[in-house]
């Protein structure tokens, strides 16, 4: 069972991991083009560490173009993400993130021929309600749609359409290509958005407001990315993968856990909402994720 264990560290680093961003961008880095681009620089040294002790190889031409595009989409994919947690809550933001699933399922269906089956259905209506439930607010007598959630469920279909090509490249080439190549297509990315106009400039301010603090922050943030990914490997390798797929749900959990602690005992660090009408609706929005997540996984 040493899957089930590498599956649940690799979640519990992703919430780690999202947790550092929100404080990354809300109290250092305000510019969402500078906090990607950095971000992407300190994830590129860990890479670097990395690439000596393994076997890269070029692909054919298909799966070239699909793990390079596939890398590129992930730069800009990183834009709504900070600009949504540069104010909203983190916990409210990452449930909806995990709307991908759906999108996979349905471009699996149209594009590659394969079948949904009644879970399938069940599961996409659950994690449509607790989209939902966290989509909408309450502005006086009325409920209003939440901008920065939509723009996390727009950003998750781009999310899919990456797995979707990087699963594509998988079909035929090893793990360790695909984390080679994958890089490159966001380093690719990275010139490209720091070329658009205005972005080469906030990058310049971004970098010189980067001190130690901001640094270590940067780094924690990176390696926690990096060892979940290699985690969530290893579970793909040794263990059944619906039910890896099914316990990545555990990340919602870590990460509600994580802000609620943080927000009761370091607020200055972050401060989330805890009054019970804003912890009930997180809650049964999590939970009903979960229950689509697990009837996506094959069930347990």
């Amino acid at each position: 069972m040493a899957w089930l264990l590498f599956a649940v560290l690799a979640n519990f680093l992703l919430g780690v991991e999202s947790i550092l961003d929100q404080i990354l961008r809300k109290k250092h880095i305000r510019h969402d083009a500078s906090i990607t681009v950095i971000w992407i620089f300190f994830y590129f040294i860990l890479w670097l560490a990395v690439v000596p002790f393994i076997d890269i190889s070029i692909p054919a031409a298909p799966q070239l173009l699909a793990v390079l595009a596939s890398g590129f989409i992930i730069v800009f994919v990183a834009l709504p993400y900070f600009w949504s947690i540069s104010s909203e809550e983190i916990s409210r933001i990452m449930p909806v993130w995990q709307f991908s699933s759906v999108y996979v399922l349905l471009m699996a269906f149209f594009f590659l021929g394969e079948t949904l089956s009644r879970a399938d259905l069940y599961a996409f209506a659950l994690l449509f309600a607790a989209g939902m439930t966290l989509a909408f607010e309450k502005a006086g007598a009325r409920f209003v749609l939440n901008r920065r959630v939509l723009g996390v469920f727009a950003a998750s279909a781009a999310w899919a359409v990456s797995l979707v090509l990087m699963k594509f490249f998988y079909l035929t080439e090893p793990f360790w290509n695909g984390f080679f190549w994958s890089m490159a297509g966001q380093l690719i990315g990275v010139a490209v958005l720091v070329l658009l106009p205005g972005n080469a400039a906030h990058l310049v301010a971004g970098l010189k407001s980067v001190r130690r603090s901001t640094a270590l922050i940067f780094f924690a943030a990176t390696l926690a990315a990096l060892l979940a990914e290699l985690a969530y490997l290893f579970a793909i390798k040794s263990g059944p993968v619906s039910l890896v797929s099914a316990v990545g749900s555990t990340g919602m959990v870590f990460l509600f856990l994580i802000a609620v602690l943080l927000s009761k005992f370091v607020p200055n660090v972050l401060k989330e909402r805890l009054d019970r009408k804003t912890l009930l609706t997180k809650g049964i929005a999590i939970v009903l994720m979960v229950a689509g997540l697990v009837l996506l996984g094959g069930g347990l």
